[in-house]
């Protein structure tokens, strides 16, 4: 069945999940485009049309999850760091299944170049920005890191455990209104 009447995100959407559904029964580099147009319920030229490559398909799906953190802080009306880390923590283990998989497939580090552009990269060549910059691919880092490692755990710590272990790093001010809006919290 071919999907008609969708939405741009929805369509990269559709891919996402069946990569992450073909995940369950064979490894990454197995999965062909066919498979994954098919499973998805779209052409290969859509795929081609949004995609170059298979990896793209997952930086959509971790920029996703990034926004569905973003939104939930912003509906949470906290703010603190470690409220920001809390939410995220706790929908990244809403989506323990396929972050697990992903993390099987040797694909976290993806994660990384997502939150890096996000957070990370923005405003290096503005020399008058170059120490904020830095500080904030550091934490970024960081961060990262502390996901990984819970992921090589197998996510069996509880998300208020590594919200505080990711917190603890960080000085305890409030976020100002310009990070609250802007999601660089970091």
């Amino acid at each position: 069945m071919r999907r008609k009447d969708t939405t741009l995100n929805m369509t990269k959407g559709y891919m996402s999940q069946a990569l992450l559904l073909l995940l369950e029964r064979q490894p990454y580099d197995q999965i062909t485009i066919g498979e994954i147009t098919a499973k998805a319920g779209v052409d290969r030229s859509t795929y081609y049309r949004h995609f170059t490559c298979k990896e793209d398909i997952v930086r959509f799906y971790y920029n996703a999850l990034m926004d569905e953190c973003s939104r939930a802080f912003r509906k949470s009306h906290c703010t603190t760091f470690d409220s920001y880390m809390r939410i995220r923590f706790k929908i990244l283990y809403l989506h323990k299944t396929d972050l697990l998989r992903l993390h099987r497939s040797n694909l976290t580090h993806l994660l990384l170049d997502v939150m890096m552009d996000r957070y990370g990269r923005e405003g290096v060549h503005d020399p008058t920005r170059l120490e904020q910059e830095f500080r904030r691919a550091y934490r970024t880092g960081g961060i990262y890191s502390t996901i990984r490692l819970w992921l090589d755990h197998g996510m069996r710590e509880s998300p208020e455990c590594m919200a505080a272990m990711a917190s603890m790093y960080r000085p305890a001010e409030p976020l100002s209104p310009w990070n609250q809006v802007m999601d660089d919290v970091l």
